[in-house]
């Protein structure tokens, strides 16, 4: 399955090139019993975390990511940041601050 993920900030100095990463955060993913033969598990955690890919613009950046998964069930996506170049063992994800819009497809 493919799941879009777009965000597009209405703050715009945290998200000024290079300053925030963001990532797509999805919890509670199950890959469905009959495609189990045909991936690998072990590639698809309970908790799947993507970064997204920036697209830039003149004064800002958005985000934007074609999400491409093995079909299954997930309790929660949403999609978090944090300071930009931060380790996986870094990483201490945020949520977006409040009345931000993102949008799944």
């Amino acid at each position: 399955m493919t799941i879009n993920a777009r965000y597009v900030p209405k703050v715009l100095e945290p998200f000024k090139r290079g300053k925030t990463d963001v990532f797509v955060v999805i919890k509670k993913y199950k890959m469905f019993e009959e495609l189990e033969k045909e991936f690998n598990v072990k590639d698809y955690p309970d908790e799947l975390v993507i970064k997204l890919d920036s697209i830039e613009k003149k004064d800002q950046d958005s985000f934007n990511q074609n999400i491409d998964i093995p079909f299954g069930s997930y309790a929660d996506i949403s999609i978090m940041i944090d300071n930009a170049g931060k380790t996986k063992e870094e990483r201490e994800l945020k949520p977006l601050a409040q009345g931000e819009v993102t949008e799944f497809s």
